[in-house]
């Protein structure tokens, strides 16, 4: 009788064994979508995989997913002051994505792993802010009159370096709008 019991129990726990197994396998085995790129670490380091069917070693190796999708943006920038100390308002629109090659990657998986698109495009908006706000200390208003897409271009290649340095790449950036507060670029026009 104790035979028998001992069996059961040895049967039911076999079969428990190879549902566990067989769940955890598939749970390690990953197919990377496209558009997608799967991050591994372990001991030697990162590989990237950007297609294929990776087997994660639990414990052993860690894995990320990033999207290669790009996202977008169109927000408003305040309060920035030229030489002059007149405050301007502009709205930025960009589309930006991480660059696919393993030296891009790397850089993204050292500033932004574990980070949302809303931390990353903070992180974006405070690059533009900065570089809009070395750019305009050095203009007078006279200039941004007639000259305001010198600043603009100025600004983007400044931008899109410093994105460079993170791994991402700008596919598009526009200033949709720049106005001083007070008015007086519209004035000056005239």
């Amino acid at each position: 009788m104790h035979f028998v019991i001992v069996g059961i129990i040895v049967g039911v726990f076999i079969i428990a064994m190879a549902f566990t197994i067989r769940k955890v396998y598939i749970s390690c085995n990953h197919i990377v979508e496209p558009g997608k790129v799967l991050m591994v670490v372990d001991g030697q380091g990162r590989r990237f995989y950007k297609s294929g069917k990776i087997f994660v070693t639990p414990i052993i190796q860690k894995e990320y997913i990033f999207s290669l999708a790009p996202f977008e943006f169109d927000s408003m920038i305040r309060n920035l002051r030229n030489r002059e100390g007149i405050s301007f308002d502009t709205r930025i629109a960009a589309r930006v994505r991480i660059g696919e090659d393993d030296k891009n990657l790397e850089l993204v998986a050292e500033r932004f792993l574990n980070k949302t698109n809303e931390q990353i495009t903070e992180l974006i908006l405070e690059i533009v802010r900065r570089n809009f706000t070395i750019y305009l200390q050095e203009q007078e208003l006279k200039n941004l009159v007639h000259d305001a897409q010198n600043l603009f271009k100025n600004v983007e290649d400044s931008v899109r370096e410093d994105l460079s340095k993170m791994g991402l790449i700008i596919e598009s950036f526009s200033v949709i709008s720049f106005e001083d507060i007070q008015g007086l670029m519209g004035r000056l026009k005239q």
